[in-house]
């Protein structure tokens, strides 16, 4: 299941690197491959979107995640704060495999896409990417805690 996720993953980010578009096409459909990766491949690779529902699935995602946040850093020879802000993610990542508690992936949610889709955007980053940033928390727990109550096993 990671090895397919990994497979799609790496290949969108082949086919944005060769797609001669410009960057705030390429990121705005990197979040749609993100919106996609777990309930499309695996319902039609397994039939099974609940695989989106385990520990393991929610561990192998979030690690793919910075993967990939990674190689657009390198790729896109991105300002440090984007290196921050995958280490602040990763040390979330840490805390949750842990504890199983999904409370750091809000208090370490991931904005990573979010900040560099305002600064494609705006064309910089300013205090107003902090509304973003709340947004994203938001989000980040209606997800992890209203929508997927119980914690991922």
């Amino acid at each position: 299941m990671i090895i397919q996720s990994l497979t799609f993953r790496l290949l969108c980010i082949i086919f944005l690197y060769y797609l001669n578009i410009n960057i705030l096409t390429e990121v705005i459909l990197l979040l749609l491959f993100d919106m996609i990766d777990c309930g499309l491949v695996l319902r039609i690779l397994y039939g099974k979107e609940y695989l989106c529902k385990t520990y393991y699935y929610q561990l192998g995602d979030k690690l793919l995640d910075l993967f990939t946040y990674y190689l657009i850093y390198k790729i896109l020879d991105l300002d440090y704060i984007y290196l921050y802000i995958i280490l602040y993610r990763l040390l979330g990542i840490i805390f949750y495999t842990l504890s199983n508690n999904k409370i750091y992936f809000i208090i370490f949610a991931d904005f990573f896409k979010e900040v560099l889709l305002y600064n494609f955007i705006f064309n910089k980053l300013n205090y107003n990417v902090i509304i973003i940033i709340i947004l994203k928390i938001i989000f980040e727990y209606y997800w992890h805690f209203i929508k997927y109550q119980n914690n991922y096993k």
